[in-house]
């Protein structure tokens, strides 16, 4: 979150040459119909690898001695998960930038753990949330011309802030009111 709001700070008084920026915080309007195409093609690849595996996978990311001893081939899955991260990660870099990746995996997931009773009902909430943010992010990025990474990151933030504000209120769920350390 840090990192978004440096992004919208930096682009608002013009700081940084374009390819440096491009690079760290990457430019979702400046890729071109081949790069649209490819990425629309891995994340076609990538959703279906994740459709066919969801089941060894979510057993392997839970308990890996429980799947070794149901079967799984668990260091087969190990390198499967780290290929299907390791090609999200390079396929966004263009689209986001190095920097913020690791903002739009994670807080997407963060916030869809305080909704999902489930498996499937918090990756479909990640995925809402996700197309929610990037979506709207490109759309406030172009009215006020900042950075679409950062407004996109600062948009997850402000959902999870908000999640967690309905959550502790009671508003959501069960209220877990934060304890402080003493």
């Amino acid at each position: 979150s840090g990192f978004g709001m440096g992004v919208l700070l930096i682009s608002a008084t013009g700081g940084f040459s374009i390819d440096l920026f491009s690079f760290l915080f990457g430019s979702i309007l400046l890729i071109s119909n081949t790069d649209t195409i490819l990425v629309l093609i891995i994340s076609a690849g990538l959703t279906i690898s994740l459709v066919m595996l969801r089941k060894q996978l979510l057993h392997f990311t839970f308990d890996e001695e429980q799947a070794r001893v149901s079967g799984l081939n668990v260091d087969r899955l190990n390198y499967v998960f780290v290929a299907i991260a390791g090609i999200t990660v390079i396929t966004s870099m263009r689209l986001v930038g190095i920097l913020l990746i690791s903002a739009l995996i994670v807080l997407p997931n963060i916030t869809s753990m305080l909704f999902g009773k489930g498996f499937k009902q918090t990756v479909t909430a990640s995925i809402s949330i996700s197309v929610f943010s990037v979506i709207f992010g490109i759309i406030l990025s172009y009215y006020f011309d900042l950075a679409p990474s950062g407004i996109i990151v600062m948009i997850s933030v402000a959902i999870l802030v908000g999640a967690l504000a309905a959550k502790y209120f009671g508003i959501i769920g069960k209220s877990m009111p934060i304890q402080r350390a003493v």
